[in-house]
């Protein structure tokens, strides 16, 4: 699997980052996201002195983040592992993906589902469990600080959900049940799964999105018709708990929920979101002999990038005139440049690769794809 940007920055400052994943309640949080994520045993299985078949997890990079939540079917032998393995390899796959260049059509969408299970079905053929008995749900929820863009998806009978700007919550992948037969439902590893994932990639920016809560079919009374004030207060208070880091007011609601009528085991994330005001930009094409004005290059105002054509002004991020104008040179003489190959040049300090080159992929003069910074082509007038 190729890796992605931000996971080369974790190599070039050797920062040693592991996914964190929970084997009880846990709260992180980074200034973008704020996550809590719990898995508990349901009744039915302490009373009979089982082990919980739920699982759930989380990491945090210094631009992504990512939650998973899995069930595993009671029914199948290696119900937990699969649960597990499920949570993980989503958690590493979706950090580590660059689904964030992918747009809302839906063969791009369509083509990273199967990759996704494919590689999923893998893992679990080399795990050195029965893969007919590596039946789980899964539901992950992953945001992207460089592009403000969201992805969720879901595998099975799980509820997927969105908070928008009114602090409303809504069902944005609901639960699927084969036949509409609740004790049916799809899996990681059944052999429609790629036909049967739900899958949505978009912008917070355009949805108005402030996080997402992900949770097993375990959690179902949060979405009872017959109580949805309930629901609504319940979904309300795990958004103030991932606000506060409150991993134990989480635990408490869901010991609640618990509480209720299931007897089935419970797993919910919840990620809170700060959208990136500062991807909010203008671009002006401008005729290259026009002649820009002294106030333009003063630093002590909006900051602008010229190149050729294009001048682009960015917002609330600092980038000097000189700085910003001797990339663009840079990459007009090389057109493709690595991370060290910037850092060796003098264009970038390690600690400043990310706030130095963001800028430039949002306004679309650059990409990253390949180990490589590349220079866009102009667009035509």
């Amino acid at each position: 699997m190729q890796a992605s940007f931000f996971s080369k920055l974790a190599n070039v400052f050797d920062s040693g980052e592991k996914p964190a994943i929970s084997e009880n309640q846990q709260a992180g949080k980074n200034d973008f996201s704020n996550i809590v994520v719990d898995h508990v045993t349901g009744r039915r299985h302490q009373n009979y002195f089982e082990e919980c078949e739920d699982y759930s997890g989380y990491c945090i990079s210094d631009t992504r983040a990512t939650i998973a939540v899995s069930d595993g079917c009671s029914s199948a032998k290696e119900a937990r592992s699969a649960a597990r393995i499920s949570v993980e390899y989503a958690i590493e796959f979706f950090q580590d993906k660059d689904w964030n260049i992918i747009e809302s059509d839906e063969e791009p969408q369509e083509k990273l589902v199967a990759e996704f299970i494919s590689s999923l079905q893998a893992v679990f053929r080399t795990s050195g469990k029965d893969f007919k008995q590596l039946c789980a749900t899964l539901s992950v929820a992953s945001f992207d600080r460089m592009t403000n863009k969201y992805l969720v998806l879901s595998i099975g009978d799980g509820y997927v959900s969105a908070y928008t700007d009114e602090s409303a919550c809504r069902v944005i992948l609901p639960p699927f049940n084969r036949d509409g037969d609740p004790s049916r439902t799809c899996f990681g590893n059944s052999d429609d799964a790629v036909e049967l994932t739900q899958i949505e990639i978009g912008s917070v920016d355009d949805k108005h999105y402030t996080g997402f809560v992900i949770c097993s079919d375990g959690a179902s009374s949060l979405y009872d018709i017959e109580n949805l004030s309930y629901g609504k207060r319940m979904l309300s208070l795990f958004a103030d708990a991932a606000k506060n880091s409150d991993e134990a007011l989480v635990h408490e609601k869901i010991l609640e929920l618990q509480s209720q009528k299931t007897y089935d085991d419970i797993s919910i994330g919840v990620m809170m979101i700060t959208r990136n005001d500062a991807l909010a930009t203008k671009i002006a094409i401008i005729d290259e002999n026009t002649d820009l004005p002294d106030e333009d290059f003063d630093d002590t105002e909006d900051e602008v990038i010229a190149s050729g054509t294009v001048k682009t002004k960015l917002e609330n991020i600092d980038i000097p005139i000189q700085v910003s104008t001797l990339i663009l040179k840079n990459f007009e003489e090389h057109h493709e440049l690595t991370i060290q190959e910037l850092v060796e040049l003098g264009l970038c300090k390690q600690d400043k690769i990310l706030s130095t080159m963001i800028p430039f992929i949002q306004e679309e003069l650059l990409i990253y794809q390949g180990d490589k910074f590349i220079l866009l082509p102009k667009a035509e007038d």
